[in-house]
């Protein structure tokens, strides 16, 4: 069985943990456990990820244009009605949204 792992850090702590076998107990399941083993012991085989906010911020406008198209295409049954709300807030120039830098 193959199961998708991601683990979130902040300041060296596990923050968050996700895994693909549906284990939802209060201890990490055996693939979470062994996946923290495993990037101890070779760190360079595990591929880390920025969180998506300093993600985006690298981000040039155009990059930024084509991420949304394609989640928008992706998940369109999932976000297209949040995406066209948050556009029409944004696209509103006394709207909360636009108060937030």
């Amino acid at each position: 069985m193959v199961c998708s792992v991601a683990i979130s850090f902040d300041r060296c702590k596990i923050t968050s943990v996700t895994c693909g076998c549906g284990n939802k107990d209060i201890f990490y399941c055996a693939h979470v456990v062994a996946l923290s083993l495993y990037r101890v012991r070779r760190p360079e085989q595990v591929k880390l990820h920025l969180p998506i906010s300093e993600t985006l911020f690298q981000m040039n406008r155009d990059q930024l244009q084509k991420f949304v198209q394609y989640l928008i295409t992706v998940h369109h049954t999932e976000v297209l009605p949040t995406a066209q709300k948050l556009a029409d807030e944004i696209l509103s120039q006394n709207s909360e949204i636009n108060q937030v830098h």
